[in-house]
């Protein structure tokens, strides 16, 4: 992990170290405003793909979406940020069960 100065922050959607006033806050989120700026159309709902266990595709809002990536990189590390997951797709329904630990409270079936 990177060290970070004294009023720095990661920005949760691609990970780099920035000065604290290049940030943005998207709900309890702390994103740079970069990222915020380049995809604030992309950052209210995000693809969940349907699986072989629950048939169900559609979206959740971002904050439930980054909410299982936290859990996901506490599991698997980082190489993905929450962004890339839902570039290619989100991640499946099943896995958001398994990473927050209920349904997701968001969903909207497509």
């Amino acid at each position: 992990m990177t060290d970070l100065f004294v009023g720095q922050r990661i920005c949760i959607i691609c990970e780099k170290s920035k000065r604290i006033c290049d940030f943005a806050r998207v709900g309890n989120d702390i994103i740079c405003q970069s990222c915020f700026d380049n995809d604030k159309e992309n950052l209210n709902r995000i693809p969940v793909q349907r699986d072989t266990i629950y048939t169900k595709s559609g979206t959740i809002l971002w904050f439930e979406h980054v909410e299982a990536w936290r859990k996901y990189a506490e599991k698997f590390g980082h190489s993905q940020s929450a962004k890339r997951i839902a570039e290619r797709g989100g991640f499946s329904y099943f896995e958001l069960v398994s990473f927050l630990g209920h349904n997701p409270r968001t969903f909207i079936e497509n």
